[in-house]
């Protein structure tokens, strides 16, 4: 959830300070634009998976009986998520505040709704429904089946259906929200 935060804060900052001017008037295109801007953050969202990983199985002892590389490829679609999430916030917010505003907002529902906090078959039908646009509910499931089951790719494929279905929606509705031109 931190790249939620640094993507919508990043990317906020460079319109605050005047610097997307600049790659505004680039011959750069809008999508290359954004790819730029995120593919750093990709490497941290890994990053922060391997170290969580680590630390999962050597101080508190959480068997990995899955395969780590079919855990890491499949992560790729919920890092795009949240990043596609924070690149949305940042097309929405005015400032670095607002986007870290409707980052902390974007928070609570995640930790509430996504199966982390509570069991999600204890949820009310309601909260289900508003769980599934959430890529952390998604990637709890894909990542408790692979490290704590041993599943395989046919068994979390749904769930990797939603979660490019949600790195799809968010990139449309944020490429459409960023226009390539001087305010």
């Amino acid at each position: 959830l931190t790249m939620v935060m640094f993507t919508s804060i990043a990317l906020s900052r460079e319109r605050e300070r005047g610097t997307m001017e600049a790659l505004m008037v680039s011959p750069c295109r809008k999508w290359e634009i954004i790819a730029g801007k995120i593919l750093p953050y990709v490497a941290v969202g890994y990053l922060q998976m391997m170290i969580i990983l680590l630390i999962s199985h050597f101080v508190f002892a959480v068997p990995i009986r899955g395969a780590v590389l079919l855990l890491a490829s499949l992560a790729a679609p919920f890092i795009l998520g949240n990043l596609a999430v924070g690149i949305a916030f940042s097309t929405i917010a005015k400032s670095q505040q607002q986007a870290m505003q409707l980052s902390f907002f974007f928070l609570l529902p995640n930790i509430l709704l996504s199966g982390f906090m509570f069991p999600f078959h204890a949820m009310p039908e309601p909260a289900k429904v508003l769980s599934q646009a959430l890529p952390l509910t998604h990637f709890l499931k894909i990542s408790r089946r692979v490290i704590l089951q041993n599943s395989a790719f046919a068994d979390v494929r749904q769930e990797l259906y939603w979660l490019l279905a949600i790195v799809f929606v968010l990139c449309v509705f944020a490429s459409v929200r960023f226009r390539k031109k001087l305010m």
